[in-house]
């Protein structure tokens, strides 16, 4: 029967990775899967393997496939992205399986591989032969590696940042110190099996002692560590104190100091009882130990006493010299957990690392940004220039009334085209209501984050009304300033987009009968738009007329052909994934390690393919700019020579102002769906940041909370600390990516409405009623188009 005790291997489900990762190679990696076969195969064979571990069980075979394991673990987190496969775990440390503790991570099967070669190290050094020296060698040696083990697992976690109950410094601490105290118990049996000197035992033993306290100290404090391996280290650390007395004792006698012999027997007794008193739940052998020390102590103490009273007559020191002990073992690690890759042949090696396929995505982000912030909205910004430019010149409606006093202008049928096909007034009111869902979401965010720190405002308050000046930490408005400042700045923002969106809704409301009309369609817009008589101009100025429209039709062309650029310049895009460049770079230059660097000169290269495209951006911009000086030099010229002409003005004023507005409409329209758009994207980015600000509130309420608990500890001793919230708070959806907000959190600024040229109400006549309407009628028209069935 052994005195010592083992770590339990850990408990986890089966689950076929070789298929996981064959169904991610097939979908993510541009790769046939049926090439790493036989990897994937012996993959899932080798984790059965670790499945499959049984305590008390184990043999030295076993270390070859834990080892192995580990290494393609590892080799999987640099090939694949660390959240592919959901492990499943059960920790074994408490009185039954705890969890499961489910987790799509590699990094977590990583960890607890090397959890399961610490207790795989610590039974086989339960296993050896403790009777003999070799047998007491090897044990204390994979005493050693087991302690290496969970040290090399506690750094790793820490340098991760892993947060697990099971896996935390405490619990981890805890069996690292208790695998070297029973390293160094091993060295203590080898010393008394090879009779060496009292004072070299006693060295060990005190080391021991020592290092069993250190157990207890963090086992108290890790709430996984099981009452018997804490009264196992409690009887261990005063058996072997007690021991060092004892020895002491002897070393004593030898050299004739009698009364000090007496102190220590005294003292090793005192502290072998006190060992005793903590029996409960420990193994009968290591309880058998200490009773039959206990009796040997009480025997030579009797003895000692009455040979001193009787013959010696030595005083009794009150107090006894320190003696320091001797740390005779450490951990052993293992270098294969550091730099696992350079051991083992390596399966899926020929398979592209996931940091490149990141890295790609990474790539195809920026080209997209690229020919966004490059290409793309300026040439939408050139296109809302144009056409405000063409707004304030009346055009073409001022000339459509002249050369089409009857007929519906085809700029006219192809606005109504466009705003049938883009959704109408429908899809203004659906995008408003999108926004005003998006706006009360981040009111319940900003609501929240509020509510957490006036909760532990109030809290906080309680406490001091309680306790008075002894609640001696800062106050819960100096100690949050910083949140504070944050959801202030959230209110500000937020109030600052009510305003905007009511903005938009004005706007909607003063165009949604002239959308109206335009979805009608040309029967629609025939009834609405006045004629005008035909007007006989002179040839210089007909001459002009015809100059203008020819201008126009070019401005008609200029877009059109922006649109098929951009139609081909999506294709193009699509069609230059840089993923096969950075696989071709990769290969051919055997690249190991891979930074956000590596490829940099590559994708610079890369970007190049659409210069022609920037070219092609600025020639359309300087055309523009040539049209539209043509266009206005030719449209003042026009209007000093048709002015000129009496009765023209009037003639045609009710059709040109109609037209006009219809133009201004459309422009609206579309400027409307831009800053709609644009108010999705603010909300959007709000509940990023505004999520990240509530998590942030919650660890400060949580922190705030923990040092109350202590606080209170600390002022009412036997009181029973608050333990839950007295108020629940609320909770949110934790699912989002906040990689696009800043590191502190701050929100970048107000949103602002892009505005809208406006242009005077219409003269909307019937096109069979040729007398001028009322004052009262047009209002009349005005307030019956303003009428919405959308509110704010």
């Amino acid at each position: 029967m052994n005195n010592l005790v083992y770590i339990p291997f850990r408990i986890t489900k089966d689950i076929a990775i070789g298929e996981e990762l064959r169904r991610v190679i097939k979908r993510d990696y541009y790769q046939s899967p049926n090439i790493f076969e036989n990897d994937l195969t012996q993959l899932t064979k080798i984790r059965k393997k670790i499945v499959s571990l049984k305590d008390e069980q184990v043999d030295k075979s076993l270390e070859i496939f834990l080892r192995q394991y580990y290494v393609q673990v590892v080799n999987l987190t640099k090939k694949f992205n660390n959240e592919i496969i959901m492990f499943e775990w059960y920790g074994t440390l408490g009185y039954e399986p705890s969890g499961p503790y489910k987790l799509r991570s590699l990094k977590f099967e990583q960890y607890n591989v090397i959890y399961q070669l610490g207790s795989f190290f610590a039974q086989l050094a339960i296993k050896e032969n403790r009777f003999t020296e070799e047998g007491l060698k090897r044990s204390c040696n994979y005493f050693q590696m087991s302690a290496g083990c969970f040290e090399i697992l506690n750094e790793i976690i820490n340098e991760d940042n892993f947060v697990m109950d099971e896996f935390s410094n405490d619990c981890l601490q805890f069996l690292k110190y208790l695998m070297l105290a029973q390293a160094q118990e091993t060295i203590w049996q080898k010393s008394i099996n090879s009779e060496m000197k009292n004072s070299i035992i006693v060295k060990l033993s005190i080391e021991t002692s020592n290092l069993y306290s250190k157990c207890i100290e963090y086992g108290n404090k890790s709430d996984f560590i099981k009452l018997e391996y804490i009264n196992h280290c409690t009887i261990k650390h005063y058996h072997f104190h007690s021991a060092s007395n004892y020895r002491l004792s002897l070393m004593s006698l030898e050299s004739q100091q009698y009364g000090q012999q007496v102190a220590y027997l005294r003292k090793s007794l005192e502290l072998s009882v006190k060992g005793l008193k903590y029996q409960r739940y420990v193994k009968n052998y290591v309880v058998e130990d200490l009773k039959g020390l206990n009796e040997m102590i009480e025997d030579s103490l009797k003895t000692a006493e009455r040979d001193n009273d009787l013959i010696y007559h030595k005083p009794i020191p009150n107090e006894l010299p320190v003696t320091q002990g001797a740390f005779v073992v450490n951990t052993i690690k293992i270098e294969e957990l550091r730099i696992p890759l350079e051991s083992d042949r390596l399966f899926l090696t020929n398979l592209l690392p996931y940091k490149i396929i990141q890295i790609s995505l990474a790539y195809k982000e920026r080209q997209d940004s690229f020919i966004l912030q490059k290409i793309l909205e300026p040439l939408q910004s050139l296109n809302k220039m144009m056409n405000h430019f063409l707004t304030e010149r009346e055009l073409p409606a001022s000339i459509d009334a002249l050369q089409k006093p009857e007929n519906i202008p085809e700029s006219i049928i192809q606005h109504s085209q466009d705003i049938i096909s883009y959704g109408g007034a429908k899809a203004i009111e659906n995008l408003y209501d999108t926004i005003l869902n998006l706006s009360s979401d981040c009111r319940d965010i900003h609501e929240g984050c509020s509510s957490r720190l006036t909760i532990e405002e109030d809290e906080d308050e309680f406490f001091r009304q309680k306790y008075n000046e002894l609640w001696d930490r800062q106050t819960s408005k100096a100690a949050g300033e910083l949140l504070w400042n944050k959801i202030n700045s959230m209110d500000d923002y937020l109030n600052q987009a009510d305003k905007a969106d009511d903005i938009i809704l004005s706007n909607y409301h003063q165009i949604k009968g002239y959308l109206q009309l335009y979805q009608g369609g040309y029967e629609s817009l025939s009834k609405f738009i006045p004629n005008s008589t035909l007007i006989s101009l002179k040839p210089d100025t007909r001459t002009i007329l015809i100059d203008i429209r020819e201008a126009l039709n070019e401005t008609q062309e200029l877009e059109l052909s922006r649109k098929h650029f951009l139609k081909k310049l999506e294709n193009k895009s699509k069609d230059n994934n840089i993923l096969p460049k950075l696989v071709d770079h990769f290969k051919k230059n055997q690249i190991i390690e891979i930074s956000d660097d590596t490829f940099e000169p590559l994708y610079s290269h890369h970007i190049k393919v659409f210069n022609e495209d920037l070219e092609f951006v600025e020639w359309s911009k300087n055309k523009q700019i040539v049209l539209e000086n043509k266009i206005d030099e030719l449209n003042n010229l026009f209007i000093a020579n048709f002015n000129a002409q009496e009765g023209n003005e009037e003639a045609n004023n009710d059709r040109r102002s109609v037209l006009q507005v219809l133009e201004n409409a459309y422009s609206r329209y579309l400027q409307l769906i831009t800053n709609l758009n644009e108010a999705a994207k603010f909300y959007n980015d709000f509940k990023t940041k505004g999520l990240k600000v509530v998590h942030e509130c919650d660890e400060f309420v949580n922190n705030r909370r923990k040092v109350a608990r202590d606080l209170e500890l600390k002022l009412s001793p036997n009181s029973e600390p608050i333990s839950q919230p007295r108020n629940q708070l609320p909770k949110y959806d934790n699912d989002y990516d906040d990689s696009d907000s800043d590191e502190e959190g701050r929100f970048e600024g107000p949103r602002i409405v892009t505005p809208i040229p406006i242009v005077a109400s219409p003269v909307p006549m019937d096109r069979n009623d040729t007398s001028t309407p009322s004052t009262k009628e047009l209002n009349e028209l005005q307030n019956h188009f303003n009428q919405t069935r959308i509110r704010k």
